[in-house]
């Protein structure tokens, strides 16, 4: 694969891919809903609302993996709508966002944050496309680096919320985002796309935790997605590595840091060929696609 600074552009999932695995306290770190659902509104009635919601969601998924994807994807369907119900029967308010990003267990992946500041600084851009919240991650990023979070390279492309002129959550914008509609993405921001197209820019390296992650450039027209890279967080210890294999072209166990990525980066952006991407030559718990 062939590059240079001037034609990459990156792609990254949010929650266990720009943050880390483990959270602050070493367990699971908190992803977007569950930041939200725990740590804004104080109050019995919503922690059981949320309750009653993961209740129903094990009863209704099961094994989510074992189903057919239309039923699949009709779940998660259900479940984006519900999760975004709660939110809005119980008064959760603009100002609770900051603080509850700030109260969460969680972190920025080892050399995420550097990572996407060392693109935007290069003049790279560097889309988020998150079944999260768009004002929890630019919170985030906020509070570990202002100046990345305003950067107009940083784009957040995410579920978001609507206040209303009291700050109280009033709606929730079209479309909804989930883990497993990001093959639409094209179709919900198409015009980003054409203006990385029309500028230059096909070498996509994307980023993310999860199979659907993969599918984010699936419907650019031909040459605007289908000649990059596409690196895997596989968190888990269980993480089932030849399926995240048949869809990344590199897959890194455990909650490793951004080193390999920016090693990555660094050929990429040096407009040489990504020799360095051989099975051969993967450094210890990066696995690599055979072809």
């Amino acid at each position: 694969l062939d590059s240079s600074a001037d034609r990459v552009h990156v792609i990254l999932d949010f929650d266990r891919t720009i943050t880390a695995f483990k959270g602050k306290n070493g367990e699971p770190s908190d992803e977007c809903h569950d930041i939200l659902f725990r740590h804004t509104v104080q109050c019995d009635e919503y922690q059981k609302a949320v309750d009653d919601l993961w209740s129903l969601t094990r009863h209704r998924f099961g094994v989510l993996a074992e189903k057919p994807a239309e039923e699949q994807f009709a779940l998660l369907d259900w479940w984006w709508d519900a999760a975004h119900t709660v939110m809005l029967q119980h008064g959760i308010e603009e100002a609770h966002v900051a603080l509850a990003v700030k109260r969460a267990n969680t972190l920025p992946r080892d050399g995420a944050l550097e990572v996407m500041r060392k693109c935007v600084d290069k003049g790279i851009p560097v889309l988020v496309v998150s079944a999260g919240f768009s004002q929890v991650i630019k919170e985030f990023v906020r509070l570990h680096d202002p100046a990345l979070a305003a950067s107009p390279l940083l784009e957040i492309h995410a579920n978001h919320m609507v206040f209303d002129a009291g700050g109280k959550l009033a709606a929730f914008d079209e479309p909804v985002v989930h883990s497993q509609n990001k093959h639409f993405t094209y179709k919900h921001i198409g015009g980003y796309f054409d203006k990385l197209r029309a500028a230059g820019r096909d070498r996509p390296l994307i980023l993310g935790d999860s199979l659907g992650d993969a599918d984010v450039t699936m419907h650019l027209p031909r040459g605007g997605g289908d000649a990059g890279l596409k690196i895997a967080f596989a968190n888990k210890h269980d993480a089932d590595i030849p399926r995240f294999l048949a869809v990344f072209d590199a897959v890194l166990t455990g909650d490793q840091s951004f080193a390999f990525v920016d090693r990555v980066l660094d050929v990429l952006t040096g407009g040489h060929g990504v020799a360095v991407l051989s099975g051969e030559a993967a450094p210890d718990g990066v696995s690599i696609q055979a072809n």
